[in-house]
């Protein structure tokens, strides 16, 4: 059981690897590392496989998925939840819980909230137990840092109604969340909750330089780094696309100077020149929008779907031995 904390403050990504790797973009066989992954991986390049069509902007979700139309943000307005799935799926860092918004038993007369019924998800670190708010910072200052800029976009592709396929972005905005009974320490433990998206989880780009057939998603992340004078890029977008709007869960941003604020997905100025140097302007890009003048592809980070969590560890030979790195890591701030 898992009740709402005293702060109202999750983050969602599949992470199943496949024997053969599809990736997406733009002439990602320039690069000699990719070339390699090729070889060694079994690494299958689709871009070049078929001409993009005008429906890819019509691939949804679910036709209408559940979400709120209140605001920019969707997020738990209910306060109590029961588990359905222990580790229903996972991340890089976290362990992924199936729950369902439901009435507080120790609550007369709970009602549940408006989301009674609803599904939703909730998340804890693979590795060391947590207690303390703070180790969800950089969530929710990457959430809203996303939210300041989404809102400008909105703004700004509202002026280009006229455009086939414009619609709002919405995204999830984390809860910290507490466990309604305490572990064997006496203590009760600390987790994100957010509210499930409905239909089929879409991957639009990621912090490597990868983008799907979404051009007014990399319209955003192009987007971002103009709005914020050339100092962050969000990217990593990723979530539900229904009829009348976009909802995005689990942003990176990543920071021009390196200070890598936001998490262990922001891969800094080199992540920056990465990313564009794979971008390509669509029709919702705007020609007077800012971005680098000569971006450069880095070979430290290869073109994948899935999210690059670090350049240094991003070379790591295995994805086994990058996860021991990690969780050591992970373990040790925890401590």
């Amino acid at each position: 059981m898992s009740r709402k904390s005293s702060r109202s403050t999750p983050r969602s990504r599949k992470n199943v690897t496949p024997s053969v790797e599809c990736v997406g973009g733009y002439d990602p066989s320039s690069t000699a590392d990719f070339v390699q992954r090729v070889h060694e991986q079994g690494v299958i390049d689709l871009t070049g496989s078929k001409k993009r069509s005008s429906n890819d902007e019509k691939v949804f979700s679910v036709p209408n998925g559940k979400r709120s139309k209140k605001d920019l943000f969707v997020k738990s307005e209910s306060k109590y939840c029961i588990e359905l799935e222990n580790r229903w799926n996972q991340g890089n860092f976290r362990w992924v819980h199936k729950y369902r918004y439901s009435p507080d038993p120790l609550i007369p007369g709970d009602d549940g909230g408006p989301q009674n019924g609803e599904l939703c998800v909730v998340k804890e670190f693979k590795t060391g137990s947590v207690y303390e708010d703070h180790f969800f910072d950089k969530d929710i200052l990457a959430v809203d840092k996303a939210a300041g800029i989404i809102d400008g976009f909105n703004n700004c592709m509202s002026e280009f109604s006229f455009r086939r396929g414009v619609k709002t972005v919405k995204i999830n905005r984390p809860a910290v969340w507490e466990d309604g009974v305490p572990d064997a320490a006496g203590k009760y433990k600390k987790k994100l909750c957010e509210p499930m998206l409905e239909g089929k989880y879409l991957k639009f780009n990621s912090n490597s330089g990868y983008f799907g057939s979404s051009d007014f998603m990399q319209a955003l992340s192009h987007y971002s780094f103009h709005k914020t004078g050339g100092n962050y890029l969000l990217c990593d977008l990723q979530g539900g696309h229904y009829e009348d709007d976009y909802v995005l869960t689990d942003p990176v941003i990543m920071s021009q100077d390196n200070s890598k604020k936001y998490g262990s997905g922001d891969l800094g100025a080199e992540g920056i020149d990465n990313f564009f140097a794979h971008h390509r302007c669509g029709k919702f890009c705007n020609k007077l929008w800012l971005k680098p003048k000569r971006p450069v592809k880095s070979n430290r980070i290869p073109l994948e779907s899935s999210t690059s969590l670090s350049i240094t560890l991003g070379s790591t030979k295995t994805d086994a031995e990058r996860m021991r790195k990690l969780n050591a890591i992970l373990a040790k701030n925890n401590k």
